[in-house]
């Protein structure tokens, strides 16, 4: 029987969530998912240039889970980048460190502070927003 899994803690959330070729109503041939939580390892350990000890206590995971994370998400970029396959980045139950809003019409994500509520979009000024996790959802969902 396996533990019950961790609750990752992600810092940054991504700014864009979709890379690759896609026609107008998000129509993909071919894809690859790439979970929060392995984007967040890749942010902090190839981007932000954290040894894996400090990595793996930000996100509240141990060190060899984080080179588990690490190892699936590098697969999931080569792929995209060697066989053009389209990248997604998903929700899979991570909780974030700041309060995030993304926008269900200009597809636009921001970070606000803690007390802070947030009304309207301020890119578009648009009333469809919803927390970050919900937007980001509803915006990964592919049609076959």
């Amino acid at each position: 029987m396996s533990r019950k899994k961790i609750i990752r803690t992600i810092d940054v959330p991504p700014k864009f969530i979709k890379f690759g070729v896609f026609d107008n109503e998000n129509n993909a041939k071919e894809f690859e998912y790439l979970n929060i939580d392995e984007y967040e390892a890749i942010r902090l350990v190839d981007y932000e240039n954290l040894n894996h000890n400090n990595a793996s206590k930000i996100m509240n995971i141990s060190r060899p889970t984080l080179t588990r994370i690490l190892n699936s998400a590098r697969r999931k970029i080569a792929e995209f980048l060697i066989n053009g396959t389209n990248l997604i980045i998903i929700n899979n139950d991570a909780k974030f460190l700041k309060n995030w809003y993304g926008c269900c019409d200009c597809k636009y994500f921001w970070i606000v502070k803690y007390n802070e509520k947030q009304e309207f979009c301020p890119k578009c000024n648009s009333k469809n927003i919803k927390n970050g996790l919900d937007c980001l959802n509803k915006l990964s969902n592919i049609k076959f």
